[in-house]
């Protein structure tokens, strides 16, 4: 490593060192617990002592009510419902890009559901919310996903205020020495932790693992974007500083923790009650207990007759000060948007309707607005960061499930001809009922063809039964990929022919709505056209030669008083479509094609067209 790049470490580092203070006050107030310590090893649990006032040693604690962390907790549940996934919609492109799209979009449904990024970018958000920032981490070596804190990732603001970063510093604390070994790292020494940093730099193209300030290996990075997706409370007006919830509101919940050091003094040193015993009378202030009270002896004035015993009940403090914590209580919230139907799950008094509860909820997303739209840009900027780095050469989907040879090097050549949008993780009901009726609904208006239900139902205590229904959907689409890509143009005898008469059709609109001003992009369309176009011929022969289509020669031309005709009987040519369309076939349980004999027309498929 050259002397340069240490600069840039040594720069880095002192900012993490120079901040981390910040950091720690910062999750000291969101777990009201004076006793984090960010240096430490955190091997033990955090004693929770709590910002008190200082008092008398025989006063007990007074109760804590974290505010901060109620709010915080609030906002976050409530933007962690936006429950959103990338969407990959090809804009432009041929075939290939269509294939394409679709075999990234199954990847990133199928990576956010395992590595449950969703809850992944809530903590990343609830970092942002705590210290002012929080960010989402690709590490480049093992390509896990991760959220980290503020005080462990380090940019120069010189650098995001005039574009983006290019170099970042990545710090681990008491990291195990333990999980060195998958960085390609073996440690020799008698530690079982140690402080793990990863250089990360776009300029000069390259990652630096150090381990205890000692450079250790070091990797290319040929990337043009550093390995993390930032999210903010507040968006920074100039470079990365901003604000967080507990800037805030910290000055409203010191306010709240004097308020209630007060109340508790009072409450303790205040008695029950207080009992007074006139001088003179039978008792004495000895004959009355003052466990749960303060007995005293009086003497009343001459002429003044009152009972023997009077018992006083004093205001343990005055009611201001009640009214003085609510007051704070309430401005904390509303200085954040949440509003008591959020942070309290209860109804607000007045808001009897669904329709009023409705509006009241949407006044509130509104004041989120902004913290929505960053939210949601988290998942599209994740996916654009994952296809950016992910190795060339690697499949798209796992050997499991991957039924083409498409690469991430392949991902990124059509990059320009497809846009990543985000959409609603799913637009279906997640009742198993709803989600039949709203299937079924979308069939009958056509939206979803019957032979695709079984893929969109997806129940996992039916999935062999929906494998079944979805294999002929599956092998119609191997026929196709095969046609276009390989040149393949062989119709097995398994296959729905029904099924792929359609699907050939679909396909060609598909790829003819794809024509643009590209004159190559054109050329490799009509090409495929081309080769669906024979795929379709081979179809019809098959099914001729297995009796599904009938066809009657024309008879010859006659010749009349009004010229050269046809024969009254002579058919008209159509294409498989068509006829399947008219006469369409049942596929049996096995979705295998029994040829149909001649003479037996019950089913329709082998009637004469007329």
């Amino acid at each position: 490593m050259d002397s340069k790049d240490r600069r840039y470490i040594s720069e880095l580092r002192t900012v993490l060192d120079t901040n981390i203070d910040y950091y720690e006050y910062m999750l000291m107030r969101y777990f009201n617990d004076t006793s984090i310590d960010l240096r430490g090893s955190w091997d033990t649990q955090w004693r929770n002592i709590g910002f008190d006032i200082p008092s008398d040693n025989d006063l007990l604690r007074s109760a804590y009510m974290n505010v901060i962390k109620s709010v915080i907790d609030s906002l976050v549940s409530k933007l962690s419902n936006q429950k959103v996934r990338p969407y990959f919609n090809a804009i432009n492109g041929d075939w290939n890009t269509k294939r394409t799209v679709r075999n990234v979009q199954q990847y990133f449904d199928i990576l956010f559901d395992n590595q449950k990024i969703n809850k992944k970018i809530a903590t990343a958000f609830k970092l942002s919310c705590i210290m002012g920032k929080g960010y989402i981490f690709v590490n480049p070596i093992t390509y896990e996903i991760t959220p980290l804190p503020a005080h462990c990732v380090s940019t120069l603001q010189c650098e995001e205020r005039y574009g983006n970063a290019e170099h970042a510093l990545i710090r681990f604390l008491n990291f195990p020495t333990s999980k060195l070994t998958k960085y390609g790292i073996d440690y020799n020494g008698n530690a079982f932790k140690c402080t793990f940093q990863m250089y990360i730099s776009t300029a000069e193209k390259k990652i630096a693992l150090l381990v205890n300030s000692a450079v250790v290996k070091e990797y290319t990075y040929d990337h043009d974007a550093l390995p993390l997706v930032s999210l903010f409370f507040t968006s920074p007006v100039f470079g990365t500083n901003t604000t967080s919830v507990v800037q805030e509101l910290d000055g409203i919940q010191t306010q709240v923790d004097f308020i209630n050091a007060q109340i508790s003094a009072a409450t303790q040193i205040s008695p029950i009650n207080q009992t007074f015993v006139v001088e003179g009378s039978n008792l004495t202030p000895k004959d009355l207990t003052n466990k749960a009270g303060t007995v005293y002896g009086i003497k009343m004035p001459p002429g003044v007759n009152v009972p023997p015993v009077v018992s006083v009940a004093p205001r343990m403090f005055d009611p201001q000060w009640q009214t003085l914590l609510d007051y704070y209580k309430k401005t904390a919230y509303e200085m954040i948007g949440i509003s008591e139907l959020s942070s309290m799950s209860k109804k607000p008094s007045g808001l009897d309707s669904g329709v009023a509860l409705q509006t009241m909820e949407d006044i509130e997303s509104d004041r989120f607005e902004t913290q929505v739209d960053h939210y949601i840009d988290a998942f599209v900027d994740l996916a654009k960061l994952l296809i950016e780095i992910l190795p060339d050469n690697e499949d798209i989907l796992p050997e499991s499930l991957n039924t083409s040879s498409l690469k991430w090097k392949d991902i990124k050549k059509q990059s320009d001809l497809f846009k990543v949008q985000y959409s609603a993780a799913s637009s279906l009901s997640k009742d198993p009922a709803e989600k039949i009726k709203q299937i079924m609904q979308l069939t009958q208006i056509g939206l979803i063809s019957p032979d695709k239900v079984a893929r969109y139902l997806d129940m996992p205590d039916l999935e062999d039964a929906y494998h079944n229904a979805s294999a002929v959907a599956d092998g119609v689409s191997q026929c196709i990929i095969r046609a276009i890509e390989e040149e393949d143009y062989s119709v097995p005898d398994w296959v729905s022919y029904e099924n792929l008469a359609q699907e050939i059709t679909v396909t060609q609109n598909e790829l003819y709505s794809s024509l643009t001003d590209d004159k190559k992009n054109n050329e490799k369309v009509f090409e495929a056209i081309k080769r669906l176009t024979m795929l379709e011929d081979n179809l019809a022969t098959k099914m001729e030669e297995n009796g599904y289509i009938q066809t009657q020669q024309p008879e010859e031309a006659v010749e009349s008083e009004s010229g050269i005709g046809v024969a009254p009987n002579a058919v008209e040519a159509g294409d498989i479509t068509s006829t399947i369309e008219e006469n369409p076939v049942e596929p049996t349980d096995a979705m295998v094609n029994e040829p149909i004999d001649n003479e037996d027309k019950t089913n329709g498929v082998g009637n004469e067209v007329a």
